[in-house]
């Protein structure tokens, strides 16, 4: 697809925190047309050695507002759409059904299961990244045609609050956009593989559904 096609395009991202500020700004750069950043956090100090989008100033503003105004200085083609809201289990995420996608940039497996749930009924796929210190994952779920984030694991156990390398996030950051965009331009390929970064290294893992998992 060239980038005028993805002009046309909407990508809903949850969570403008490191790995979302990543995401976010390699989408922008990809010329996708709309983007819905979903965040209801808001800035601290202790954020700013990571979610680069932010500056000393925004601290105490809304994540999802300030990112919409870097990237109206950075794309000004790209339209922005900001949701203050928080995923959980009772979250509306209709703002996403025009989506061609959803990238999942959280650290919580309740907001994964939300946006897994939405993603399911609708058919959108669903791009997740995760990152544990200098460890980090990406994984693309593809509703009906792929194992879902349980089968490949990462919605066992519950993140810790540990602190992330920033270089790590930018890895997987980068990854999840690079697979969003490819999804968007009609290659479906990394579905079902788990890209895992570890040790310097990037390994791919390929999940088979679990046969208790109703997910295919």
């Amino acid at each position: 697809m060239t980038p005028g096609g993805r002009r046309s395009k909407s990508v809903a991202v949850i969570g403008c925190g490191g790995l979302g500020c990543n995401v976010l700004v390699h989408l922008a750069g990809a010329g996708i047309g709309k983007l819905y950043l979903c965040d209801f956090d808001v800035i601290a100090e202790s954020n700013l050695d990571r979610q680069f989008l932010y500056k000393q100033a925004d601290v105490g503003a809304l994540k999802c507002e300030r990112a919409a105004a870097f990237l109206h200085d950075y794309a000004p083609d790209v339209k922005t759409v900001t949701v203050d809201k928080k995923v959980t289990a009772d979250t509306d995420l209709t703002f996403a059904s025009s989506c061609a996608a959803v990238v999942l940039a959280v650290d919580n497996n309740e907001a994964r299961r939300a946006a897994q749930a939405f993603c399911a009924g609708t058919g959108i796929p669903l791009v997740n990244g995760g990152v544990r210190s200098g460890f980090g994952t990406a994984y693309l779920y593809l509703p009906g045609e792929s194992p879902c984030l349980s089968c490949a694991g990462l919605l066992e156990t519950e993140n810790t609050p540990e602190r992330v390398n920033s270089a790590t996030v930018g890895v997987i950051g980068a990854l999840c956009a690079e697979i969003t965009v490819a999804v968007l331009s009609g290659d479906r390929s990394a579905a079902g593989n788990l890209y895992i970064y570890d040790d310097f290294e990037i390994k791919k893992l390929k999940i088979r559904p679990e046969r208790t998992c109703s997910c295919r």
